[in-house]
């Protein structure tokens, strides 16, 4: 009987706190406390924690705008991390419980609306917020709510994916919010930035009170969405005063100021008055900051935040924020492609298009002026460490080029090879191995680097004469040799996943090509030290073998820049009538250098230890655990 009672209570209590709601609810869009005030007594977070806003005032403000009756739209364009994601949960949460509204939500793909569905709305905020599990109940109890439709009284959410835009046409509402406008497709899968948001927009034309909120981090320069929309704001951003002088300025990452060897010691330097202040002193002042307009308001209010007000702890491994964010300039420089990566660096923390650097073919002749005039078959370079090959098949003839590979990235040309033979004569592949094997090369530390040996990797293209390649690659299997193939898509991984033929098995890896010439092409472009000794990273070494022939070949391609699921990349075509075989061989080399994934260190010290006659410490080996499957189970 008593848990009868108390169930009948809890329904009663349920049924009065709904007729509540929906007594107050009489007089729609009337909202009784305000969203940045719903959120810090009725929203909760995971655990029951309570909403706050000590670590991020400046959400306060975004939060509160869109419901402003002169706003007729919000443009949020922020660095990831920022709590965009939360204040637009706190503004969707508010208009569930106090001011009912029939709210639209756009993402890029359906399949990304459903997992916003699933993962944040349900999950972080329906099931998390005791007074909204009542209202919608996540979607799970209430058979007339589904994944991208939920109803509540009073209003109703619907989510679409911008690549089914035929339903957001047929859809009204009052709460328009757009998410990832940057990445947004039209209905034939080509980049549209203003397709579906056009619509979204269109959809509150009926409604006198629309609230309309775009959101995004931008993409490229000229390209972004969310960029041209802030550029019709007034353009808030988040101004702080120092915490030495009280100088007000908006914090960038170029006030970062670090050196290399010591990145935990990142500071920020005052663009005023050049006061030093710690992460400590960052996050006081962040939180001591103000939106502050730098254009004038016509009707569209702007927020931009870089990821230097991050109110998130320190990740772990890093001493504090500064700290991360000098570790991870240092990776960017150090990238096989900085380019790529400072391009997600950009878009993703300073909250700023990016303008791609367009590769234009090194020029011949400032490769052939720098032709250096050492010789590998006599000795190596100090510098080089292991050797590649990459081996092109052609109607006619074999084509290889051989590279050393050092620390740095630093890398040295040494032979370049043709072996005369059609690829379906086994006489044209004993050439080959003959050419291959003789491909030994003496060390400055007394001892010879060499193909064919342990270390060392030869990848041969099996795009057209697979039938000819892979029997020979599998025969020399054990001599580090395995065929590669070019991957068609334009943003493929340089090296990606190995597989195996079917008859024989032989090592297959697909190679990104254009993304490996992009590297080439940037490491030929870099000059040479006025001291030439300390190169830069990833500079390319040319000598004798590179005769004008060899450098018309290694750069007779060019670049055309395409669009590819919302991002710029670089697609390279080679004109009719040039030969490419060199920049091809390359690529390969390039790729069979990242199979190895070396550690130079570890190389270098070898190589001292072999030729002083130090036997190197043999590898700990590893311990295996017992499985847990049936006769012992399986390791």
């Amino acid at each position: 009987m008593e848990g009868g009672a108390a169930t009948v209570k809890t329904s009663y209590l349920h049924f009065v706190n709904s007729a509540h709601r929906l007594n107050r609810r009489s007089h729609r869009y009337r909202a009784s406390i305000p969203a940045t005030e719903w959120a810090e007594k009725v929203r909760r977070m995971e655990g029951g924690k309570r909403y706050r806003f000590d670590f991020a005032p400046y959400q306060k403000e975004m939060m509160q705008t869109p419901f402003e009756p002169e706003v007729q739209m919000t443009v949020f364009q922020l660095a990831s991390r920022l709590g965009k994601t939360e204040v637009c949960m706190n503004i969707i949460g508010h208009s569930i419980d106090e001011a009912p509204r029939k709210i639209l939500a756009l993402y890029p793909t359906t399949s990304q609306a459903e997992k916003w569905s699933k993962e944040t709305l349900e999950k972080e905020l329906f099931e998390s917020t005791p007074s909204l599990q009542w209202l919608v109940r996540g979607g799970r109890r209430n058979s007339s709510n589904t994944i991208l439709h939920k109803l509540f009284p009073g209003g109703l959410i619907n989510i679409f994916g911008g690549n089914a835009p035929g339903e957001l046409r047929r859809a009204k509402g009052n709460l328009l919010f757009a998410d990832e406008v940057d990445a947004l497709q039209s209905s034939d899968g080509r980049r549209d930035e203003g397709d579906q948001l056009s619509i979204l927009w269109m959809r509150g034309s009926e409604y006198r009170d629309t609230i309309r909120i775009a959101a995004s981090y931008p993409s490229e320069e000229g390209q972004s969405r969310i960029a041209q929309l802030m550029e019709t704001s007034d353009q808030r951003k988040w101004v702080t005063p120092c915490a030495e002088c009280g100088q007000e300025f908006i914090m960038l990452r170029e006030h970062v100021k670090y050196t290399p060897d010591k990145p935990e010691d990142a500071y920020i330097e005052c663009p005023v008055n050049g006061c030093h202040l710690s992460d400590t002193q960052r996050r006081e002042m962040v939180f001591n900051g103000r939106w502050q307009s730098h254009a004038n308001f016509s009707g569209v209010a702007g927020f931009w935040a870089n990821g230097m007000i991050s109110p998130h702890p320190t990740q772990k491994g890093f001493k504090n924020h500064l700290h991360w964010i000098a570790q991870k300039e240092i990776e960017i420089e150090q990238a096989d492609n900085p380019d790529r990566a400072r391009h997600v660096f950009v878009n993703t923390f300073d909250a700023n298009p990016y303008k791609p650097e367009r590769i234009e073919a090194p020029e011949p002749d400032r490769l052939l002026n720098r032709i250096e005039s050492y010789l590998p078959k006599v000795e190596l370079p100090e510098g080089v460490l292991i050797l590649t090959a990459g081996v092109d098949v052609q109607k006619r003839w074999l084509e290889a080029t051989v590279w050393g590979w050092g620390e740095n990235k630093e890398s040295w040309l040494l032979d370049h090879l043709i072996v005369n033979g059609a690829p379906d004569d086994p006489g044209t592949w004993s050439e080959l191995e003959r050419v291959l094997a003789n491909c030994r090369y003496p060390h400055p530390y007394g001892t010879e680097l060499a193909l064919f040996e342990a270390g060392s990797r030869v990848f041969v293209d099996a795009g057209h004469w697979d039938q000819h390649v892979l029997p020979w690659t599998f025969s020399k299997q054990k001599l580090g040799v395995s065929a590669c193939q070019g991957s068609p898509t334009i943003n493929a991984p340089i090296l990606g996943k190995l597989r195996l033929a079917h008859n024989p098995k032989a090592q297959i890896y697909p190679v990104g090509v254009n993304q490996a010439k992009d590297i080439i092409y940037r490491r030929l472009t870099l000059d040479p030290p006025n001291d030439g000794v300390s190169f830069p990273p990833g500079f390319i070494h040319l000598n004798k073998s590179a005769t004008p022939q060899f450098i018309e070949g290694l750069t007779a391609e060019y670049g055309k820049e395409e669009r590819y699921r919302g991002e710029i990349f670089t697609r390279y075509i080679c004109p009719s009538g040039k030969r490419n075989e060199v920049l091809d061989t390359a690529v390969y080399a390039y790729s069979a250098m990242q199979a190895i994934r070396p550690r130079f260190d570890r190389i270098k010290e070898n190589l001292k230890n072999k030729s002083q006659g130090i036997k190197s410490k043999p590898k700990r080996p590893l311990r295996k655990r017992p499985g847990r499957g049936f006769i012992g189970g399986f390791n």
